[in-house]
């Protein structure tokens, strides 16, 4: 641990210990809760990891199979809003602005007190199982909510007064849900969606009409450095793709990727995407989605796109897909034949297509 990260465990430690001086939060046993009541839910994500976002849309869901009558906010960051935009399960998106705040302070009380004017009678925070998010309790706590739910982890329970043990085994998406399973334990595996309007879905048909009859095969190059497939190796991999001619193969990527984009040396088209619903809807519209670990293999999963997710470490349980020829997760570390491991379930899957034809 650096000195930089061990002074801000420290600061952190501190800043629970006042807290836990100035709340009091007493916890709830789930049996005494009287679930008519729960007529107004806030659900908190604040993070700027858009895939994490994605992974909590079926907890947007499931809310809703387990209220039908009930009204459900959400609490996100500015950068990831276009996530939640015409989800039909949420009736109002709260916005956090993380820069803003930081620098006026006063902006944040006033956005908290717009919260508690909202009487919410059940907050939902579900943010990372793995560490406390001090700003997504605090807001639950603060929110008024007589419900406060959210992982059991260090420090969670100054804010919250239901904590559920996170299964670390699971689907991340399954571990999400676990946060509504103590209201009804026989909830399914759910799945989300991105609810993409008319316009967008005609975006995206226009671009890929003069490649109709084709194989339409996506790649996105980009990701968090220590999770990135090397982009020598896509290049490899669009280039023995499009040894078939019935093969078009397209390489995307975003806003973080572009120094990365700059310093290719190889003569490659790149198409840049700096909305996420637009790179939905053209992901919607592949036969194939190959990526690592990041936020547009969570969308290729939940616009129904067969995917190949490319996992350099051993959290792919967590994270990755597996359906039979639909959606695959290959875990690469250096041998020789993982470019063919790609490369054939990439057939696999465009085979399954033409059988389904």
């Amino acid at each position: 641990m650096t000195i930089l990260k061990k002074i801000e465990k420290s600061g952190k430690g501190f800043l629970f210990f006042i807290f836990k001086l100035l709340l009091k939060s007493k916890s709830l046993n789930k049996d005494e809760i009287e679930l008519s009541r729960i007529k107004n839910i806030i659900v908190i994500r604040l993070d700027r990891k858009i895939g994490n976002l994605i992974l909590s849309l079926p907890l947007i869901r499931g809310l809703k199979e387990v209220f039908p009558d009930a009204s459900i906010s959400i609490f996100v960051c500015r950068e990831n809003s276009d996530v939640v935009k015409n989800n039909p399960y949420i009736k109002e998106v709260l916005i956090f602005e993380h820069k803003k705040y930081i620098k006026n302070p006063l902006c944040l009380l006033k956005l908290l007190k717009e919260v508690r004017k909202r009487n919410f009678d059940l907050a939902i925070d579900c943010s990372n199982p793995c560490s406390t998010s001090i700003t997504s309790c605090l807001i639950a706590y603060l929110s008024r909510a007589f419900l406060r739910v959210g992982f059991k982890k260090e420090y969670s329970d100054i804010f919250l007064n239901l904590l559920v043990t996170p299964d670390l085994n699971k689907h991340y998406i399954d571990i999400q849900l676990d946060l509504i399973r103590i209201f009804k334990k026989d909830l399914p595996i759910l799945k989300g969606n991105l609810y993409l309007n008319k316009e967008e879905k005609e975006e995206a048909e226009s671009f890929f009409s003069c490649y109709r009859g084709k194989n339409l095969i996506g790649m996105w190059i980009g990701g968090a450095k220590e999770k990135r497939w090397k982009i020598e190796n896509f290049i490899e991999l669009k280039l023995k793709l499009e040894e078939n001619k019935n093969n078009a193969v397209f390489l995307f990527y975003g806003v973080d990727e572009k120094k990365m984009v700059n310093d290719i040396n190889y003569d490659v088209r790149l198409y840049e995407f700096t909305s996420v619903r637009k790179l939905a809807s053209f992901i919607s519209f592949l036969d194939v989605f190959i990526c690592g670990d990041t936020g547009p293999l969570h969308i290729s999963y939940i616009v129904d796109t067969p995917s190949i997710g490319i996992f350099l470490h051993n959290n792919y349980r967590n994270y990755g897909y597996f359906e039979d020829n639909k959606h695959f997760t290959v875990v690469v570390n250096g041998k020789k034949d993982e470019m063919m491991d790609i490369y054939s379930k990439i057939n696999v899957i465009l085979d399954e297509k033409s059988l389904l034809k």
